[in-house]
């Protein structure tokens, strides 16, 4: 690739991490109560991070005094997660229903839910100042080993518009 093809595809590479940077912030700004929770996500597992769609950003001071703009992941620390049993039906949770599971994600926004088997599940996703439900079709029965391969990443977008759930192979 010659020097011109080069510098104008970081050129529209730039573009579009803007326009992602842009319609992701307009993701993170909608209340959880206009998410529409009725879109179903597969998933492997009960286990992974969870993130807001818009990275944190940190200025740094390279080794040369210039400073630059760094994206982080958002992680949702201490958040409680709460499982719901759900069928394919559902169309809203969690009223009336008992959870069937709780636990904490920790400082680096991983949870697990640990004992379930495939099928339909609602987990509801709280802080001080966040909620959001993730309707999720759950293709397997629990695997520790498989929930703890730091190969495989299940990431659990919940801001997103309809949340978003992905297994990531690294």
């Amino acid at each position: 690739m010659n020097r011109q093809a080069e510098l104008r595809m970081r050129f529209l590479f730039g573009i579009a991490t803007l326009c992602l940077a842009t319609a992701t912030a307009f993701c993170q700004s909608r209340p959880a109560s206009q998410h529409d929770t009725s879109q179903w996500q597969n998933v492997d597992q009960l286990c992974g991070i969870l993130i807001f769609a818009t990275p944190k950003k940190k200025t740094i001071t390279t080794v040369d005094g210039k400073t630059e703009i760094r994206l982080y992941p958002n992680v949702l620390k201490d958040a409680v997660v709460t499982l719901y049993r759900g069928t394919s039906l559902d169309k809203k949770c969690c009223a009336g229903k008992t959870p069937a599971e709780r636990t904490k994600s920790n400082k680096l926004g991983r949870f697990e839910l640990p004992g379930f088997h495939g099928g339909w599940y609602w987990v509801r996703i709280e802080t001080n100042d966040f909620s959001a439900t993730i309707p999720l079709h759950v293709t397997s029965d629990f695997n520790e080993k498989s929930c703890r391969d730091r190969s495989v990443g299940r990431i659990f977008t919940v801001d997103a518009q309809p949340p978003k759930v992905e297994t990531r192979i690294y």
